[in-house]
């Protein structure tokens, strides 16, 4: 229809506008808290650049639901100003038929969001956390100087005569991590990257460890050293975004032999990705059912955007809320019933 037409092409022409702003705001945010990596560990622009389009996909999961919730707002409140609604109204449109351009979008965005939390956000936040690993721990920021002095970690300092790539040579080094302080020395070498440290493969040198009991010293043609570099808080923490939605199902259906502290993140995940897209669809409702209805009753039309507004607002942190204080797998199962509920009140308002 021409009526579902207008309307859909102004909606969508908000929500890439709105999009582009609010994404755009907020990519700039998080490029400025990326910087300490392009300082500190001399990542060149291009890698930069590379790594900061990571944080996009979760940072459009977050801003959908009010890029679209603006949107909507924007283009219906415009037509009632223009007195393009009390037309439609004037001509046999009921409040449902006027809506449906922007109902329509809304599933549209909603499948979309789903998709996008399903299965690009956790890649693209697995990529994000493996690139600055390797920045912080790996190869990526060992940008070791030749004939100097390279701190590698605490208390471990390297010196080399001559880096070629992965490959070292006149190496001399100091650990004094643990207990035994150990001095090392070696031809030749080469850094290996492991799954959650770095290792030195070493040829043809010595060794000098001074320990409570006593100096031992000795020589050795081959060695490897681990140096132990890892990142406490990747191993020791739960990450859930760039947890698999497969892998993230299989802790779901085993979440009783979880502990309370992972269950809950794990229902809270959960909620976040499956449930907050339908949020998309709930706050377009909100929009329009506030906005034609007060303005087919004519009371109070003036306050119908702040209504709608204050009413998002309450919506969406109730559900921010209600997702981060799931305790168990029936209390997720209650909030997408009131989802469901929700959208059913309001379509069935909209029909009346």
């Amino acid at each position: 229809m021409i009526l579902d037409r207008y309307f859909s092409r102004q909606i969508w022409a908000s929500f890439i506008g709105f999009g582009l702003i609010l994404g755009g705001m907020a990519w700039m945010v998080q490029i400025l808290l990326l910087l300490k990596y392009l300082v500190k560990y001399g990542v060149e622009i291009g890698g930069f650049v590379v790594m900061s389009t990571y944080t996009f996909p979760f940072l459009f999961s977050i801003i959908i639901p009010f890029v679209i919730f603006i949107s909507v707002m924007f283009v219906y409140t415009k037509s009632i100003g223009n007195n393009e609604i009390a037309v439609c109204y004037a001509s046999g449109k009921s409040p449902i038929s006027i809506a449906r351009p922007a109902i329509v979008i809304g599933i549209i965005v909603m499948i979309s969001h789903l998709v996008m939390n399903a299965f690009i956000v956790p890649k693209s936040q697995d990529l994000l956390l493996r690139t600055q690993w390797d920045l912080r721990y790996g190869l990526g920021h060992l940008k070791l100087n030749e004939s100097m002095f390279n701190q590698l970690a605490e208390d471990v300092v390297i010196y080399i005569e001559k880096v070629n790539q992965k490959d070292i040579y006149g190496i001399t080094m100091r650990d004094g991590r643990e207990d035994a302080e150990r001095y090392i020395t070696a031809e030749n070498g080469k850094l290996v990257s492991t799954k959650n440290s770095l290792s030195i493969v070493m040829g043809t040198g010595g060794l000098q460890m001074n320990g409570k009991s006593g100096v031992l010293i000795g020589t050795f043609d081959s060695a490897e050293m681990d140096m132990k570099i890892s990142d406490a808080s990747e191993t020791k923490s739960f990450r859930a975004r760039r947890t698999s939605s497969k892998e993230l199902l299989n802790l779901f259906r085993d979440i009783k032999n979880l502990g309370d502290k992972y269950s809950k993140r794990v229902l809270g995940e959960m909620a976040t990705r499956f449930l907050a897209p339908v949020m998309d669809l709930i706050l377009i409702l909100i929009a329009v059912t506030i906005l034609l209805k007060t303005n087919i009753l004519r009371r109070r039309a003036s306050f119908s955007a702040t209504a709608a507004a204050a009413a998002m607002s309450i919506a969406e942190l109730s559900f921010l809320s209600i997702s981060a204080s799931l305790a168990t797998v029936g209390s997720l199962l209650y909030l997408a019933i009131g989802q469901v509920v929700i959208i059913i009140g309001l379509l069935w308002y909209l029909r009346k």
